[in-house]
């Protein structure tokens, strides 16, 4: 008998809130793998503020483990590459926390903690991010038109303020999502913009 099934025995886990924090894992996992690992013209293509892809079936099955004080991805799930190894990234909401998981050995590697207090800080908290590698995440300010460029020690290396467009169009502070990313293309940053319902 696994830990796991021992745990799950003696009641120190509940059984059914691993089984879904798993599945929803896997799927997301399996999802951002397929549409970014392929990279040629006849699986998957990209503009600005779309992307298609096309799904290949694998008998590939991958697992991360999920703590128990970890919630299921609710907005931000991110899959990145650094000195050519793939990670897996998603926000532990309601905490301020990034968790990264290595794609090879499907363990969490690095639990990034954002302080919302201080210098060195994302004021008032974070909705989202992007992962571009392990020295750049961005994370929009909720509030205020900023973008923290921070890395995996949580130390704030960047502040990037938008105000206007190019032709002076007013820009509203923003919540990322899976369905509303930022996207780094030709080396220019793109920002959504959507509904920020807590701006009233």
């Amino acid at each position: 008998m696994g830990i796991l099934e021992e745990m799950l025995n003696f009641g120190a886990i509940n059984k059914w809130d691993v089984v879904i924090k798993n599945l929803i894992l896997m799927l997301c996992a399996f999802v951002c793998m397929q549409c970014t690992g392929k990279k040629d013209s006849a699986s998957c293509t990209r503009r600005v503020g779309t992307a298609s892809c096309s799904l290949e079936k694998t008998d590939k099955i991958i697992a991360f483990p999920v703590m128990d004080e970890v919630r299921v991805p609710q907005s931000s799930v991110s899959v990145f590459s650094d000195n050519g190894k793939e990670y897996l990234s998603y926000q532990n909401l309601p905490k301020n926390e990034i968790l990264v998981y290595s794609m090879e050995s499907q363990k969490l590697v690095k639990r990034l903690c954002i302080n919302t207090e201080g210098d060195n800080s994302v004021p008032v908290g974070f909705g989202g991010y992007y992962m571009v590698d392990m020295q750049h995440v961005f994370i929009p300010s909720l509030y205020v038109n900023t973008i923290y460029v921070v890395d995996t020690l949580g130390k704030v290396k960047q502040k990037i303020a938008y105000e206007k467009t190019r032709d002076n169009r007013t820009l509203k502070p923003f919540i990322p999502s899976d369905k509303c990313q930022m996207a780094f293309i030709d080396n220019h940053l793109y920002i959504p913009q959507t509904i920020n319902l807590r701006l009233g």
